[in-house]
């Protein structure tokens, strides 16, 4: 019951921080932010990949 409680806890002050993470950047719009960026890694990775080929 104990750990029950204490995990609620966590999980309500892990929302509130995504909420408002660094000064109103909610987490959507991170990962709005992080989007684009997978992207690019994604075709650094895939041009690396055919140099070394």
């Amino acid at each position: 019951e104990k750990d029950l409680s204490s995990a609620l806890l966590c999980r309500r002050r892990d929302r509130a921080i995504g909420e408002k993470l660094s000064g109103g950047i909610t987490y959507q719009k991170l990962e709005g932010l992080a989007d684009p960026m997978r992207k690019e890694v994604a075709l650094a990775r895939k041009e690396i990949d055919s140099v070394n080929k």
